[in-house]
């Protein structure tokens, strides 16, 4: 058995564990976070697993803390959220002209394939190799000679799909450390839904607020949770998020508390999202371990213990 099997099956027994207090008569069944998809551990057998590792944050951009979500989640979020916060980082590399970014000029019918690097003296075109017809390049540098425009085309990271990503961070961190005691909340629901639906019909932005910058109370280089308590009406909680941005410290995603009382907080913070301080609660940095706590639900520091103190 490869230690990534290994890891899946010992995941599984314990998110299993945590679903059967939750959900008794789920005993020996595993439910996906996202999409609440039921599984059996045979889903583990199969050379390509139904149910699979997922990096809380992208592996890619740092991550290095694995939960479990099932195959399909986990390869349609990766690719339609979570490959905007890839390109995020290399924008910002590109931004700082450390990087080319591959463009596209057109050309009257002509579409030239060129790498794009920002510097100090202004924007540097290279034509790709093999990529344009014969003689195409004098016909470019004639235009641009006689300061002719060329209209340029490249692909940057989607906002609202940054923003996703986020979000499906901050389900993942809410799953790998407190299990199914806050994922299998009706309040949950609508951020699932979201999730599924893609950020045409569901606009991550309003639940998503940016720090600029801090104090050094939060570590920017990992997902961490907070409680928002500045007053009573506003309590909901906060995952923070490492943000790709230069001008951005961190993602600040706001997520709903427990119960009719949670919903309302929720849909007031939203109404001030931007505003995402000031805040005080406890915060958990991702390298702690949450096994204890999976199988002692009702112990100190669970998802309900925290939301309560802040009455």
């Amino acid at each position: 058995m490869s230690k990534k099997q290994f890891k899946r099956r010992t995941l599984f027994d314990l998110y299993s564990g945590n679903l059967e207090i939750h959900r008794p008569s789920l005993k020996g069944r595993f439910l996906c976070p996202i999409c609440l998809a039921e599984f059996s551990k045979a889903a583990l057998d199969a050379d390509n697993p139904l149910v699979d590792l997922a990096h809380v944050l992208p592996k890619s951009i740092g991550g290095s803390v694995v939960t479990l979500e099932c195959r399909d989640c986990n390869n349609r979020l990766g690719a339609r959220y979570d490959s905007h916060r890839i390109m995020e980082r290399k924008d910002r590399e590109w931004a700082s002209g450390s990087i080319p970014k591959r463009a596209v000029m057109k050309l009257g019918g002509d579409r030239i394939a060129v790498d794009w690097l920002r510097t100090d003296d202004g924007p540097h075109f290279t034509i790709r190799e093999g990529q344009f017809r014969p003689g195409v390049d004098k016909d470019l540098l004639g235009l641009l000679a006689h300061k002719g425009s060329v209209e340029v085309q490249a692909r940057f990271a989607n906002p609202r799909s940054v923003a996703a990503s986020s979000v499906h961070t901050a389900m993942l961190f809410m799953f790998w450390r407190f299990g199914y005691e806050w994922i299998l909340e009706s309040n949950a629901d609508q951020i699932r839904q979201g999730l599924r639906d893609g950020p045409r019909r569901f606009d991550f932005r309003k639940i998503v607020g940016h720090v600029k910058s801090h104090d050094g109370a939060l570590d920017n280089t990992t997902v961490a949770l907070n409680i928002r308590s500045d007053s009573a009406d506003k309590r909901c909680f906060i995952v923070t998020v490492p943000s790709e941005r230069p001008e951005v410290v961190m993602h600040v995603v706001i997520l709903p508390g427990f119960g009719a009382e949670g919903l309302e907080c929720f849909e007031r913070a939203i109404e001030i999202a931007a505003e995402v301080r000031p805040w005080k609660g406890r915060g958990f940095l991702i390298s702690d371990s949450p096994e204890v706590l999976l199988r002692e639900p009702g112990a100190a520091s669970s998802a309900r213990d925290i939301w309560n103190k802040f009455r």
